[in-house]
């Protein structure tokens, strides 16, 4: 499995997380940690699934 791709679904879930924590338990000391997780895992993401696409062809 590619690293970027394991990587990336890591860091989506865990923006998915605390997106969960700040808006269902109130966390406001959570602050952007949401965004800084969530969008480079969608690029991570984004990237493995290319590269895994190259190497398929």
């Amino acid at each position: 499995m590619n690293p970027f791709y394991v990587l990336g679904s890591i860091l989506v879930i865990l923006g998915i997380a605390l997106s969960s924590a700040k808006w269902f338990l109130g966390y406001e000391d959570i602050g952007s940690w949401p965004l800084v997780a969530f969008a480079p895992g969608l690029l991570l993401n984004w990237l493995g699934r290319r590269r895994e696409k190259q190497i398929s062809l």
